[in-house]
């Protein structure tokens, strides 16, 4: 039952990472993975379909973050910490 239940998530991932907006071959496994199987990966998306490609997700039962990179804040949150 669990094995069915993977492969339907599995294949409804596939599904989704190829969704207009997501780039090709982007997605990476961060080898995290709680006790009940949720697992997280990261998928680069076009920045001007963000905001749909998370609707996206989100209405196919998966949880999407919007993440930005700064380089600056990740620099002064570091010099902080030492």
């Amino acid at each position: 039952m669990i094995q069915e239940q993977l492969k339907f998530e599995e294949a409804n991932y596939s599904k989704l990472k190829q969704q207009p907006g997501a780039i090709p071959g982007s997605e990476t496994f961060t080898n995290l993975e709680d006790a009940e199987g949720n697992q997280l990966w990261v998928i680069t998306v076009m920045k001007a379909q963000v905001v749909d490609y998370t609707k996206v997700l989100k209405k196919n039962g998966f949880l999407g973050v919007e993440f930005h990179y700064d380089m600056e804040a990740y620099m002064a949150n570091t010099q902080l910490r030492e």
